[in-house]
Order: C-alpha cells, then structure tokens, then sequence
C-alpha cells in the first residue's frame, strides 16, 4: 500500500517576470573626475570590439563603450531606448587616454588590453593585458576603477511602486541601498509579496539586513497603517514563551499577577515579525502552528475554554533555516532570500556613501570625508573592499569603514596596507579574500571577430603587485621599450616607473631605443605630464 505524504500548503512564488539572459558589463565603482557617475554600467556586447577612454574614436569595426545609470522601470518611466540614448561613451580623468582601453568579450570573459598611457591593475596585479571575469576589478591608476559584473537589462517592474524609489543611487523610501540587479530583483519580490497577505519567511547569512526588509514588507503592504511588534525568537525561552506569545488572564498563573495580550495581542491586525526564529525554542514552535492558519486561532493562558481568533501576518527571519520545524516552515507562504554583498559588490560604493552620510549627521567629525555629499577615499580602499570575503556583510562593512576613518588623519579614507582586518574571538584575522587572491589570467592568444580583424595576442606584460612596485628588469625594459616603439614615456607607463628612472636604466645597461618614426623630446615631456601622476604610490 502507497503511503501518501503530507507537505502541507505549498509555498506561493511571485509571478515576476521572467530572468533574461545574463551578459558581462563593466560598473563604475570610482571615478577622479565623475563621483556622481558611480554605479553606472556598460553592457558589452559579444561580437564587437570595444572601446573605452576619454573620447573614444571608434572604427568601423569597433564600438564606443557608453555607461548609463541602468535601473529597473515601471510602466509610466521612460522606455528602454530611451534610456539608451543617454548612453555617455566619454569619461573624464587627465591621465586618461582618448582611447584607453579596448576590450573584447571571450565566453564568460572580457580580454581587456591597455592601448592609452595610463597603468592598468586588475584585481591588484600591473598588467597590460589581461583576461577579466565576473567579480574582477580594473583599475585605471588614479583615475577610474571598474568592477566586471555579469547583469542583464532588467525587466519593466510590475508590483514595485517606483515613486518609492529616490534618484539614482540613493536609498529609497523604505531605507534599501542599491542599484544591482539582485537588489531590483529585492525590491520586486518585496512589493509583490506585500500584495498578498500571507506570511513571510525572510531568508539571509547574518548581516545582510533582514530585520529591514521585514520592515518594509510590512510598509508596502495593506497593514502599513498598524502596529509592526517585533521579537527576537532566540529570547523567548521555553517557561514563559507561551505567556509572551499568546499572553495571560489576570490572576494568572500566580495571585496577583496582570493581565497581558501577548504580542500576537498587540499586533493585531498588524505584523508580528519574530527575528531569529530559527533558534526559537524546539518546545515553542508546534505553538505557532494553529495561530498561523486561516483561522488564526490562539489561546491565552488560563482561558482554555474561550479561545481567541487573531488577524495577524507573521514575519520570520532566520539564517538557520535547517533549524525551522518542517510543520512550521511550511505555514509561510512566501520565502525571500536576501542577496549577500558577494551577490551586489558593485552597490558597495552606495552602502560606502550612505553610511558615511548617515555617520556625518551626528558624528561631525567624518564630515571631513565627505565633499558635496561625495565620499573621499582612495580607490585602493575600494578595491579592498570590493573584493573583500565578508561574513557577516553590511555588518562587517560598517566595521571595516571605522577601522579606516580611525587610520585615516587627513580627509581622504585611506587603504590598509596589511589587508582589511575582521575582528575574531581572542583577536583579530587579517583577511585575504579568494576574489583578490587570483591574479588576471595571462595568456597569449588570438581571437577571431565576426565584425573586424583578429585582436592582437595578448601581450607578455608584467605582473607587479599593488603597492611600490620594484624596478624592473634590464629585458623588462628592453622590451617595452620595443613593445612602444623607441617612445620611452609609453614604455615607462607600461612599466610603472618614471621617465627618469626608465632613462637612467638606459645609460645604466646601454639599452636601445629603436623609435619607429621620428618624434619629438618635447611631445615626450608634454606626455609625460598626463602619465606620470602617483605612478610610484599604485
């Protein structure tokens, strides 16, 4: 005989439109000249050839990489094309060249080759050429840092209110910073939820700011205009959780003892978000059961003959959902899985920005880091924290941003120069994250376009560290100086030193400058200005 098995109700997924395919885009995370440009991205587009710089020209077989501040839009914005043709392929920055880069998409790879003067770090390693992938960094040295994301355009919104959401970049209404597809993503299942009535199941690692987004599920739904009780689950233990939860008559249990609704009592008609509920109590959860049914029924203590009906919505969030009664788990409708920042790097320059603005407010003395509401910080910092592994996320962040501003004297947010430190029990970890742990991919090859020619190998560039990079070789030199035709202000960018320290290897070990066509020693001073900005600091 069949034993047939009882799950319970199903849990009702939002109908949210469909996930278009993903193509790899470059983010603006810093930028010298455009802070307000921060968070904008470039879908590259497979098939062409790419380019980005101060002014790029482009070819017949090349296309002018353009940023624009791609967001999510609601039925009554303005249309995709639209959109599209505020596109700006220009980028401000001195040491920028009119062509910088040029990039080429490989698979799930972008090969980016540095054709302009200024250096070129990804993920923290010089390099000319190097083949990126999703969650790799590029850093146009003092001037520009990129951040390779995999995104798609993101579909018309269809429950999410969009006159809650500010301007770009900003937090909107309900307090969530971001402008990833993960936090859209966020925002959709958040307004299609509170559309319905059913109870919620917010899922997500520590820190990532469940506690927020019960808040604002609870805004966006019918209930907004009653109380929202909140509770953590792992404080109500196994004597008196019954008696907090559901409440007691007067005289109950003991003489003299008041009489209390419990907080299902209070937020009647409202929401009841239980915090930590995977750790409340094993005893206390079977409790829950009857009261989060359609009947909502629920008895106080020491009325057992006269049981009470509630209309309440309950919120839970939990990282321990393995810890969740099966009986339990299922009387949630609806599941929300919170995105980690591993899943949204490219909103941490946002979050860098918010806290600092909400910090300056009552704290005057960070105000210094900041200039027309913009943070000052090095890109170094960022790129630390980019690519930091965290582990308790938006937690740890604010964490991180106070170890800077305690090391920082002067206005600018500096880097740390032995790793970004997480507090630990019985000390501190220096944390070196997998992401930044991986050097650019080098390797030669060729790649065959559609639209154009084959790109040119790539190149054997060197791999310096971040930080003061050493002097390179006497064949380094040698064959930069090759590699830039005799033009010793290129082959010194290309190198990460000075003109100067290029010339005195020159005479030092009789290298030869083997010039392709004839140029001037001022065109080289004239270059040399743009290029040589902080190009011993990386």
């Amino acid at each position: 005989m069949q034993r047939q098995i009882l799950t319970g109700p199903p849990v009702e997924t939002p109908s949210l439109s469909p996930a278009p395919s993903l193509q790899l885009a470059l983010v603006i995370l810093w930028s010298a000249r455009e802070p307000h440009r921060v968070a904008q991205s470039a879908i590259c587009e497979t098939g062409k050839r790419l380019i980005l710089g101060r002014s790029p020209s482009a070819g017949t077989d090349e296309h002018a990489l353009g940023f624009v501040p791609q967001r999510s839009l609601g039925a009554s914005s303005l249309s995709r094309s639209a959109v599209h043709h505020q596109t700006d392929t220009e980028l401000l920055g001195e040491a920028l060249s009119r062509r910088q880069l040029e990039i080429v998409v490989d698979g799930d790879e972008l090969c980016v080759r540095n054709i302009g003067r200024c250096p070129m770090w990804v993920n923290g390693v010089l390099t000319g050429t190097a083949q990126v992938r999703h969650g790799d960094t590029i850093h146009l040295q003092q001037q520009l840092l990129l951040l390779c994301v995999r995104r798609s355009e993101r579909p018309v919104l269809r429950f999410y209110p969009v006159e809650r959401a500010e301007s770009f970049g900003m937090a909107d209404r309900d307090g969530i910073v971001g402008e990833s597809a993960a936090v859209w993503t966020l925002r959709e299942e958040l307004a299609a939820c509170a559309s319905g009535d059913g109870h919620v199941l917010v899922l997500g690692e520590s820190g990532v700011g469940k506690e927020l987004v019960a808040q604002t599920l609870h805004r966006l739904s019918v209930r907004s205009t009653r109380t929202l009780v909140c509770e953590n689950g792992a404080a109500l233990s196994a004597g008196i959780g019954a008696a907090l939860l559901f409440g007691n008559r007067r005289n109950f249990p003991n003489p003299g003892m008041e009489e209390r609704k419990g907080l299902i009592g209070v937020a009647e008609g409202g929401s009841l978000f239980l915090d930590e509920i995977g750790d409340l109590p094993i005893d206390l959860q079977p409790m829950l059961l009857r009261v989060m049914e359609r009947s909502g029924e629920y008895i106080r203590l020491g009325e057992e003959s006269s049981p009470r009906r509630a209309n309440v919505r309950v919120i839970g969030a939990t990282n321990h959902p393995e810890r969740i009664r099966l009986e339990l788990r299922r009387r949630f409708h609806h599941e929300i899985m919170v995105p980690s920042l591993s899943d949204r790097r490219e909103d941490i320059p946002l979050l860098v920005r918010h806290w600092l603005c909400s910090q300056a407010s009552t704290r005057p003395a960070l105000r210094r880091f900041l200039r027309n509401q913009q943070p000052q910080l090095d890109p170094l910092l960022l790129d630390q924290l980019v690519r930091h592994g965290y582990r308790t996320h938006v937690a740890e962040l604010s964490f991180l941003l106070e170890q800077a501003v305690r090391r920082s004297p002067g206005d600018v947010l500096a880097p740390s120069a032995s790793g970004l430190m997480v507090g630990r029990e019985g000390g501190w970890d220096a944390v070196s994250p997998s992401l930044s742990a991986r050097a650019p991919t080098l390797r030669p090859r060729t790649i065959e376009l559609p639209c154009g020619p084959a790109l040119p190998g790539l190149l054997d560039a060197p791999s310096v560290p971040l930080g003061s990079p050493p002097l390179p070789t006497a064949e380094q030199a040698q064959r930069a100086l090759d590699e830039a035709g005799g033009q010793v202000v290129r082959a010194a960018a290309m190198l990460a030193i000075t003109r100067h320290q290029l010339n005195r290897m020159i005479r030092r070990n009789g290298l030869e400058v083997r010039r392709k066509s004839a140029g001037s020693a001022t065109e080289d001073a004239a270059i040399c200005d743009a290029t040589r900005t902080r190009s011993a600091r990386g």
